[in-house]
C-alpha cells in the first residue's frame, strides 16, 4: 500500500492566512454595506420627519384667521395676530377647534451648532399667554431655515414675489415658503427641503 501524504505544518499556516485575509475582506465589505444602509435609512427617518413637519405647519396656516381681540370696556381694537419675519413666524389659527396663537421660530441652543425649530403655542381660553412647558422643537440639526411671504410680482411673467418679511398689518398673506438646510450626513452637501403653502384667507402684498 502507498503510504498516505498529509499536510505539512507549513501548508496549513498558508492555508490558514488565505483564510483569514478572505473573511477579513468579507467582514469588511459587509461592515461598510452594514454602516451606509444604517446612515442611508436615518437620513431617509430625518427626511420623513422634516416633511411630516411642513405637513404640520401646512394644516395650521390654512386654518389661519384674522383676529380682533377686544379690549375690556368692550370695544374692539385691530388686532390681526401675524407677524412675518424670516426667522418667525407667529399667527392664529384653529388647534384641536380651539383658536390659539402659533408661533414658529429658528433658534439655536446654547452651546450647541445645529439649529431648531422651536413650535409654541397659547390658547385663546388662557388668554393668549405663552406657556413655555408647551414648546416644543419640531425639527432639529438645521443648517439654515427661512420664512418668506407673498407679494404681487411687477409684472405679468412674474406674478409673485417672495420676500422676507410681511409688511401687510391689515390682512394676512396668500403664502407662505418655508425652506430648511442641512447638511447630509457623512457629507458636505447640504439638501434643502421646501414647502409652498397657499393660504386661503390671505392676500398678495403690495409694495408700500
Amino acid at each position: 500500500m502507498k503510504n498516505k501524504k498529509g499536510f505539512t505544518l507549513m501548508e496549513l499556516l498558508i492555508a490558514a492566512l488565505i483564510f483569514s485575509v478572505i473573511a477579513v475582506t468579507l467582514y469588511s465589505v459587509f461592515s461598510g454595506g452594514v454602516k451606509i444602509w444604517g446612515k442611508q435609512k436615518a437620513s431617509s427617518e430625518y427626511g420623513q420627519g422634516i416633511r411630516l413637519s411642513l405637513d404640520g405647519i401646512t394644516k395650521e396656516l390654512a386654518n389661519a384667521v384674522s383676529y380682533a381681540q377686544p379690549k375690556q370696556e368692550g370695544a374692539v381694537v385691530e388686532s390681526l395676530f401675524f407677524s412675518g419675519e424670516t426667522k418667525k413666524l407667529s399667527f392664529v389659527t384653529r388647534v384641536k377647534n380651539e383658536l390659539a396663537k402659533v408661533s414658529y421660530e429658528f433658534v439655536f441652543p446654547s452651546g450647541g451648532q445645529k439649529g431648531l425649530l422651536k413650535r409654541s403655542i397659547a390658547f385663546q381660553k388662557d388668554g393668549f399667554a405663552q406657556d413655555e412647558k408647551k414648546d416644543e422643537f419640531v425639527v432639529r440639526g438645521l443648517d439654515g431655515l427661512s420664512f418668506e411671504y407673498a407679494y404681487a410680482g411687477a409684472t405679468p411673467q412674474e406674478p409673485i414675489q417672495w420676500k422676507d418679511s410681511w409688511q401687510d398689518t391689515a390682512n394676512l398673506p396668500r403664502g407662505v415658503r418655508v425652506t430648511l438646510e442641512l447638511e447630509r450626513a457623512g457629507t458636505s452637501q447640504k439638501e434643502i427641503f421646501r414647502k409652498t403653502i397657499f393660504m386661503p384667507a390671505g392676500t398678495l402684498g403690495k409694495e408700500e
